[in-house]
């Protein structure tokens, strides 16, 4: 104890002396003091505390379960789950030995709750986390893990088991280099051979584990279970070995005060025993006596009964054989009332693990709902984004169209007032007329493109794109035999531009052709017009011949079919399917 004030100066330097040391350094280190020191331990995370909100989440989190850690060790009663909790929902990912101790932690926490079923499966969890092949397990929290599963095992009657968690011990503490737990774990193997009536194992075990603690200086560890040694003894009647076996444990065991008396009441049990096997029938009663007020009094008054009748004292030894009986009822109902205690935590163990299965499924099934939710919603947008990119795309294209016809109109519409004004000056009347009539009509086409700009809703009827402006216009062209006016560049862009207006799924088939060439795309909108070849070859200024070769072309590139007559009816067929 004298060290204990050189460990917290030395801490306290190194805490001050070190400031870009990491928090997690330190901590381990108070958590290595912790081991042999838990209170100077906890003083030291106290003086750490007031900086805790300035820490990063991380450097929190090891703080806590350092903490837990040191409390645990110190003797501390945890009367709650919360924080436990919390720190197996952030290390579920972290180190195997930063899982181990947080699942012994919780093993813990459940047992000082009195959960023993979800201790046991804490702690099973906690050695599944161990990685005993690697040089960096924590052996020391390990060996923790299995020293508390031993006596659960022992309580809930199971000894095989009491075993398996023994040698486990015994493995963990000799790779960590601890002799001395490990002997002790091979030692503590005495009470379930006890349970299992492998006598013989158990005085092996008793002579072996005497030799080791010997060996080891640990005189009183080696002599202590040689009073369950004289007990197999006694009821072997091996009386010299029991006598002897006594002796040990009187003179080496360290149990006894100075006046030669021991707390521990089944020693005065398994003596008056030996006393009684022998017939020194006064000091047997003597030693049953101080034992009788004991857990073990059914012992004692069944001892009792035998030295009083013995005695042939039958009153003394019917009220010992009564009360001995009593004994044995209260027993069995403590028996019966601790098993039923167990079996009741059992089940409500289970059932609240069968709740918590049902809501960790819920929470799956939502989670599942939740992700196709999100797919479904993603792949709505990105079906709008690039659906509407594509009318974006389009629209941003035919009013490209649109500036460029209107450019060139505007262009040409200057040229002609010019030579109009040339021409007035030189008093050409049917010139001038001819002229003005130009003016008028592109003027017309001009209002046409600007109002194209506004890019009105799509219609897909051939009677509403044959009743605009440009149809009109283009119509009467057709009609003019006299003049045989031919349309302009403009005008043809602009009847093209109103077309995939009006008709936005006949140009989307004639633009998804195999690369239909101006000429053909003109004729395709004539036809549906409904002009004659003849009429078409005047208004593109060619000849009857040179059209029906185009409708073949058109014909073939859209639909396969190589003769021209048939364009006009698959060009019909088709809007109507769309």
């Amino acid at each position: 104890m004298r060290k204990v004030p050189f460990y917290i100066v030395l801490m306290l330097l190194l805490l001050c002396g070190c400031k870009g040391e990491r928090m997690y350094s330190r901590l381990m280190e108070i958590r290595t003091i912790a081991i042999d020191h838990p209170d100077s331990a906890l003083t030291l995370l106290d003086s750490l505390k007031p900086q805790m909100a300035e820490w990063p989440k991380s450097d929190r989190m090891r703080y806590e379960l350092v903490r837990m850690m040191t409390e645990n060790i110190a003797g501390v009663v945890f009367k709650s789950d919360s924080l436990v909790n919390i720190l197996d929902d952030y290390y579920k990912d972290g180190s195997s030995n930063d899982r181990m101790l947080v699942h012994y932690l919780q093993g813990r926490v459940y047992l000082h709750m009195g959960e023993s079923p979800q201790a046991i499966q804490y702690f099973y969890k906690a050695i599944e986390q161990a990685d005993t092949t690697s040089q960096e397990c924590d052996f020391d929290v390990l060996e923790r893990v299995y020293n508390n599963m031993r006596p659960l095992f022992h309580r809930q009657n199971l000894p095989q088991d009491e075993i398996w968690a023994c040698r486990q011990l015994t493995r963990c503490a000799q790779r960590a280099g601890d002799l001395y737990t490990a002997t002790w774990a091979q030692v503590n193997m005495v009470r379930p051979y006890w349970l299992l009536g492998e006598k013989d194992r158990v005085l092996r075990t008793i002579q072996d584990g005497y030799q080791r603690f010997r060996q080891l200086g640990y005189p009183e560890e080696a002599a202590y279970y040689f009073k369950t040694a004289a007990y197999i003894y006694v009821e072997r009647n091996e009386f010299d070995k029991a006598r002897k076996a006594l002796e040990i444990f009187e003179k080496e065991s360290g149990c006894f005060n100075a006046d030669g008396e021991i707390r521990e009441e089944h020693y005065y049990v398994i003596k008056g025993h030996y006393y009684l096997a022998i017939n020194e029938n006064d000091s047997a009663v003597a030693c049953f006596r101080k034992a009788i007020r004991g857990k073990y009094r059914d012992e004692c008054y069944m001892g009792m009964a035998e030295i009083y009748r013995r005695k042939r004292n039958i009153d003394s030894a019917v009220y010992y054989s009564k009360l001995n009986d009593e004994a044995q009822i209260s027993k069995s109902n403590e028996m019966r009332t601790d098993v039923i205690r167990q079996m009741g935590a059992l089940y409500n163990y289970n059932r609240i693990q069968k709740m918590a299965e049902q809501e960790a499924e819920k929470s799956r099934t939502a989670r599942v709902r939740i992700r196709r939710l999100s797919c479904f919603t993603l792949m709505v947008i990105g079906s709008f984004l690039f659906f509407f990119v594509r009318y974006q795309k389009r629209k941003q294209k035919r009013i490209q169209m649109l500036d460029e016809a209107l450019k060139a109109t505007e262009i040409e519409r200057r040229n002609v007032q010019e030579e109009l004004s040339k021409l007035k000056a030189k008093d050409f009347d049917n010139l001038i007329r001819e002229k003005e009539q130009k003016v008028k009509e592109l003027s017309q086409t001009i209002e046409g493109l600007q109002s194209e700009g506004a890019m009105p809703v799509v219609v897909n009827s051939i009677e509403h794109f044959s009743s605009s402006k440009v149809a009109v216009l283009f119509a009467k062209k057709a009609n003019d035999k006299l003049s045989k006016s031919v349309p302009t560049e403009a005008e043809w862009r602009m009847l093209i531009s109103q077309f995939g207006k009006d008709m936005p799924a006949a140009f989307g088939i004639m633009e998804n052709g195999e690369n239909l060439s101006p000429q053909e795309l003109r004729v395709c909108i004539l036809l549906l017009l409904g002009y004659p070849e003849k009429t078409i070859a005047s208004l593109l200024a060619t000849s009857s011949q040179v059209v029906t070769t185009s409708k073949a072309r058109v014909n073939k590139k859209l639909f396969g079919n190589e003769e021209a007559k048939t364009l006009k009816k698959n060009l019909i067929s088709a809007l109507k399917h769309v």
